[in-house]
């Protein structure tokens, strides 16, 4: 156990929750999601932001601010769309629900750690099945998906 402290009094930045995060980082701004989208979920984008925010607050220690936080996420909608996924027989057996999202992640006190970069995540399902049906149980995967993705890109990264 000893041996055990004395490692953890080596590491400058380790932390249980919220990857290694600096002793000087102490805040985030998330600013609002939008959509650049052209077929557009008026909810998706509240939603995405929604679950990251949960995390952020979930998983660090980091205090939320409105504007210029140590930390900063701005996240752009750019794609929102079903496309078949598998064809045979010249139709389509599975269908894809894709969402692409641009982050730029600002780390104002580290800017080596800044990120801007595309992330997507879909789920499959069978082409028979109606989209409205499924919209919300897909979208929450995407969802789920998407935000493990980020976080892990931005806050696990160090």
């Amino acid at each position: 156990m000893l041996l055990l402290w004395v490692g953890l009094q080596g590491c400058r930045f380790y932390s249980f929750k919220g990857g290694s995060l600096p002793p000087e980082v102490k805040t985030f701004t998330l600013y609002p999601v939008s959509n650049s989208a052209s077929l557009v979920n008026p909810s998706f984008a509240a939603q995405l932001e929604e679950s990251f925010r949960d995390r952020l607050l979930r998983e660090t220690s980091l205090r939320e601010v409105p504007e210029r936080g140590d930390l900063e996420f701005q996240m752009t909608v750019t794609d929102y769309a079903v496309s078949p996924a598998t064809v045979g027989a010249d139709q389509a057996q599975y269908n894809r629900f894709r969402v692409s999202v641009r982050v730029t992640f600002k780390n104002h006190p580290e800017p080596s750690y800044n990120v801007e970069k595309h992330f997507s995540a879909f789920v499959d399902f069978e082409a028979g099945e109606n989209f409205s049906d499924l919209e919300e149980s897909l979208t929450q995967q995407v969802i789920e998906q998407l935000t493990e993705d980020i976080y892990n890109a931005t806050i696990n990264a160090w």
